[in-house]
């Protein structure tokens, strides 16, 4: 017997906001944050 939590909609709902989340971390990290992978110049750091 499987006993379902969550549906399969709520599971690609969360699925999708956990990658748009990431993505949108990332480029702001990228974007205003000196690393070694920054975009600009100024806030590239090694």
């Amino acid at each position: 017997m499987e006993q379902r939590i969550i549906g399969h909609q709520a599971s690609y709902l969360i699925q999708v906001a956990a990658l748009l989340t990431f993505m949108v971390s990332s480029y702001v990290i990228v974007m205003r944050y000196p690393t070694p992978i920054a975009i600009s110049d100024k806030l590239r750091r090694d």
